[in-house]
């Protein structure tokens, strides 16, 4: 479904109303101020679809109130 894959992804699904406002409006606000890491993993790279989990975690003292949004992990391709 299309709300698990949005989520998953670190997004969000738009679903049962009749005006896309409220979540452009959402979209917009979430482009304005953001960061991008890069990963890339230490592990032995084997092609076998396998499912790995992530987390990724603020610890800075003074960031205390800020929203993560992130993948919970990646298919080994």
């Amino acid at each position: 479904n299309l709300r698990w894959m949005a989520e998953d992804a670190g997004g969000f699904a738009i679903v049962n109303h009749n005006t896309y406002r409220e979540g452009f409006q959402r979209i917009v606000e979430e482009n304005s101020d953001y960061y991008v890491l890069g990963y890339a993993s230490t592990a032995k790279r084997r092609p076998n679809w396998e499912y790995r989990e992530i987390s990724v975690k603020v610890k800075k003292p003074g960031l205390s109130g800020v929203k993560v949004q992130a993948r919970r992990g990646y298919v080994v391709r």
